[in-house]
């Protein structure tokens, strides 16, 4: 594994009050402001009560999922001696650090080496925030390995195993849109962490993830959510048949470089169709995923409707995750920075009509996040309602600086908290 040097800054970010939306009405406490951060390079029920207890770690184990005990803490801020709560896997799909590890300086340098800006720990502050993952580990990793093993196969023209790929391709699919329809509440609270080496299989997962969300917000049935989740993984396959060394260039494309990059979603197109047999309605979400909605986009500047249902959601899930994923050459976003740009590229850049879904299934605040509130008080994101997420259940633990005994706070329930407001995402 090559290890790239990563620096991790402090981060105190500013939400800024988006007036369309009327979310939220901030004031000014912030080191690093939120003013259109984007790439670059992109051209803009019931639970059995199992407890299985490893130090300070506990798990709980549900019917078709983990539900974890555990919040969200930037490397700076993680001390000796904290428990990791996630496992953390590499691009292979292969454990770099079990959760359960007690984390020392070297842990901490090292996960800092291969471009992690945070891990998620379990600590006497974590104890009642439940997060729930929408996708198995055995799963993530079963399709990490899948798409390594398709997008290796192209990259050197192997195009024997594309019916066996293909194969996998599908079932893994329906598997992810069964996982998610199992749950009871399925809204996007977690913060992936994703390594340097490994971001372009761990990005392909996370697109997949967010689009079957917002499928099933748009009430897509069970085989038109396989069909998407098969497309979003396999949407950026176009790219192995681009020079690395563009792909991977950390400045700003030159014009040339750019025009060759935009080639990789009809590169993707062909190779599909040709190789996987892919459905015309899989496949034009491949083709059409850097289409905008104001025409702008590529390959061939279509507008509105124009656009697939497939291109325009993958879109949306593409340049999230693009924007709240770390990089080489950026830290990513905060999920509410993210959610801020694309909501105020509605009906520009995105289809408005998919972007007010898009902010029902995406917590702006996921679980395990420490924010801070109007009041003064800091507390820990506990539980995110759908339709209402800037409106989170939040655990207090600290006041006007000062460590308190806990209590929640309903932002969205309780009639007392109608003028207490989400104003920031903080790092402690």
């Amino acid at each position: 594994m090559a290890f790239v040097g990563a620096v991790v800054p402090d981060r105190l970010c500013f939400l800024w009050g988006v007036a369309s939306w009327g979310y939220l009405q901030g004031r000014p406490l912030a080191v690093r402001m939120f003013n259109n951060h984007h790439d670059s390079r992109v051209n803009t029920g019931c639970r059995t009560n199992i407890i299985l207890r490893l130090t300070n770690f506990t798990e709980y184990i549900t019917i078709n999922s983990v539900i974890w005990q555990m919040r969200f803490v930037p490397l700076n801020c993680i001390r000796d001696g904290s428990h990791l709560a996630k496992t953390i896997y590499g691009a292979n799909g292969e454990v770099l650090l079990r959760g359960g590890t007690e984390l020392s300086s070297p842990y901490i340098r090292r996960l800092s080496r291969i471009g992690l800006q945070g891990v998620y720990i379990a600590d006497d502050l974590s104890e009642d925030i439940e997060i729930a993952n929408l996708m198995s580990e055995e799963l993530r990793v079963k399709v990490l390995k899948s798409i390594k093993g398709a997008l290796s196969d192209a990259e050197r023209g192997k195009p024997s195993k594309s019916n066996r790929n293909a194969h996998a391709m599908e079932e893994l699919s329906m598997q992810i849109v069964d996982e998610i329809l199992s749950k009871q509440s399925v809204v996007f609270n977690m913060i992936d962490i994703k390594t340097y080496d490994g971001y372009t299989f761990q990005h392909s997962v996370s697109v997949a993830v967010l689009s079957v969300l917002l499928g099933v917000s748009l009430g897509f049935k069970r085989a038109k959510l396989a069909k998407l989740a098969y497309s979003a993984i396999m949407h950026d396959i176009g790219k192995v048949f681009i020079e690395p060394k563009i792909i991977n260039k950390p400045d700003k494309l030159s014009q040339e470089e750019y025009e060759v990059v935009k080639k990789h979603p009809a590169n993707g197109y062909a190779y599909l169709r040709d190789h996987y047999g892919m459905t015309e309605i899989s496949a034009r979400g491949v083709y059409e995923h850097h289409e905008r909605y104001d025409g702008c986009g590529y390959p061939r500047n279509k507008t509105g409707t124009h656009i697939s249902e497939f291109g325009r959601i993958i879109a949306i899930a593409d340049v999230f995750d693009a924007l709240v994923s770390d990089r080489p050459y950026r830290n990513g976003l905060f999920a509410a920075e993210a959610m801020e740009y694309l909501m105020g590229n509605s009906g520009r850049l995105f289809d408005p009509v998919y972007i007010n879904a898009f902010v029902r299934k995406v917590a702006l605040f996921p679980v395990g996040t420490c924010v801070l509130l109007s009041n003064g008080a800091i507390g820990l994101v506990m539980e995110n309602y759908e339709n209402y997420n800037m409106r989170p259940l939040v655990k207090v633990f600290s006041v006007d600086d000062c460590r308190i005994e806990p209590y929640t706070l309903d932002l969205c329930h309780d009639f007392n908290c109608l003028n207490i407001t989400v104003i920031a995402s903080v790092d402690m």
